[in-house]
């Protein structure tokens, strides 16, 4: 198994990869790891600290293995799950029209 993580603007995604993606997120698992994140930030968005988290955004994804596996919810850590306005994670998707950016999810 393979859990190295790499920073996720540097991993190119297949469709499926996204499709596997999408579903994990309609998952109990992540619907707990989210509201992890969002207790930790206490209300504040992690990067500004001034405006209202809005979204979960990743630091790295789990690398070399599918999202929604047992290797991904294993190696998925909270340390690399961030609590966000829509601002700041617009900023982190530059060139990217706000309304592509999964805001419900990471």
């Amino acid at each position: 198994m393979n859990t190295e993580l790499i920073p996720h603007g540097l991993q190119a995604k297949s469709q499926s990869w996204w499709a596997l993606y999408d579903v994990y997120l309609q998952t109990p698992i992540w619907a707990e790891k989210r509201r992890r994140v969002f207790e930790r930030a206490r209300g504040l968005c992690e990067g500004c600290g001034v405006r209202r988290p809005t979204c979960i955004h990743h630091l790295h994804y789990p690398a070399g293995v599918l999202p929604g596996s047992k290797e991904w919810i294993r190696a998925e850590k909270l340390f690399d799950l961030v609590a966000l306005c829509d601002c700041c994670h617009a900023d982190l998707h530059p060139g990217k029209d706000h309304l592509e950016i999964r805001s419900f999810a990471g």
